[in-house]
């Protein structure tokens, strides 16, 4: 169930993250491709397509990452557009409009960059539950 959760989840929150600032760090900071640390590394959920980073298999219900381009945030599953940021003290929830083949949504998501360069993504409702990503680099990616 939790993988499950992890999936769509993670996928929605990051393309928030990418979207909208909180404190120093905001959506310029978050731009780029994430993958759920401790899950897959970089090389294997991403690839370079001439300049553009890519999901090696979009299809793929494993993957862990998460790519924010703009007020895009794309998950192996689902894409989704921000609509609103409110920056909070650490942190900042966007509300995210989100379709995947089947549906549309509305969900919100709460991101933090860390100090140590990764991205933590919270139900803005249970904020203590956090997943967290690193930053995937061109040189990391095959």
């Amino acid at each position: 169930m939790k993988k499950r959760i992890l999936r769509t989840s993670a996928m929605t929150v990051a393309l928030a993250a990418l979207c909208g600032g909180a404190g120093a760090a905001g959506m310029g900071d978050a731009q780029g491709a994430w993958v759920m640390t401790g899950t897959m590394q970089c090389s294997d959920v991403f690839k370079l397509a001439g300049k553009n980073v890519e999901f090696i298999d979009r299809d793929s219900s494993t993957s862990t990452g998460l790519i924010i381009e703009g007020k895009k945030v794309i998950a192996p599953q689902a894409t989704c557009t921000v609509e609103r940021v409110k920056s909070e003290k650490d942190h900042f929830t966007a509300l995210l409009e989100c379709a995947d083949s089947l549906m549309f949504s509305s969900t919100s998501v709460s991101f933090k960059l860390l100090p140590d360069g990764t991205l933590e993504r919270s139900d803005p409702s249970f904020p203590d539950v956090t997943y967290t990503y690193a930053k995937c680099e061109a040189s990391d990616l095959k």
